[in-house]
This record gives structure tokens, C-alpha cells and sequence, in this order.
């Protein structure tokens, strides 16, 4: 879920090995839907997983974005920036909180799962 704009978001992303100790690129894009608007959010971030002797593991990130926006028969490109936190189980289930800057929608609440190939 998302507000500002009010609206159910759903996306994937992808992350590469890590670049440096802990540090990993995780493109990705995410699809809104609601409140007379679809925006399609191309993100470019990088995210840090801070060490956990547990199951659990907490990240935090952040990169641009290029937010394609389509309200009222108009589209527009715009930019966009974010920050995430979130939680991690390294069996792949994960919860994130994203906030926005610029054109990226002001706040987002996630719940995914990572597929992990071995």
C-alpha cells in the first residue's frame, strides 16, 4: 500500500551479489494502481544488510527513480527519489517501509517474498 497517492503497489526486483561486504544493487520497478493514477516506478537503489547472528536481517537503502505517471488520459515522466528499511528472513520473506522524495509517492508499506536461486 502507498499514500499520497492512495494506491496498491505490487513489483519486483532483483538483487545482484554483494558490491562490497553487505552492500547490494537491487533494481527494481513497482506498479501503482488507484486514485485515478498508475504510476510506474523504475528505481535504482542500493541497499545495506546490516549484520544478524539470526534468521532475520534488517536493511536499509536508497537511489533515484524515474516514475512514469498516467492520471487524466496524460502520461509524464518524472523523477524521483527513495529511501527504505525493512526486515528480511533469509528464507526470502521480507516487509519494507519506503519513503519518497520528489515525484516518488511519499510513503509505501511492502510485503514480498525473494526468490533465492542456490
Amino acid at each position: 500500500m502507498s499514500a499520497d497517492p492512495e494506491q496498491f503497489y505490487f513489483g519486483a526486483h532483483v538483487q545482484t551479489p554483494p558490491l562490497v561486504d553487505r552492500l547490494y544493487f537491487r533494481p527494481n520497478v513497482e506498479i501503482g494502481v488507484g486514485d485515478d493514477t498508475t504510476i510506474t516506478a523504475l528505481n535504482v537503489e542500493f541497499a545495506y544488510h546490516f549484520r544478524s547472528p539470526e534468521a532475520w536481517n534488517v536493511y536499509a537503502g536508497a537511489g533515484p527513480a524515474l516514475n512514469v505517471i498516467h492520471r487524466s488520459g496524460e502520461t509524464d515522466a518524472e523523477p524521483g527519489l527513495n529511501v527504505v528499511v525493512g526486515i528480511a528472513h533469509e528464507d526470502g520473506l521480507f516487509a519494507e517501509v519506503k519513503a519518497g522524495a520528489l515525484d516518488s509517492p511519499r510513503l509505501k508499506f511492502g510485503v514480498g517474498y525473494a526468490f533465492r536461486w542456490r
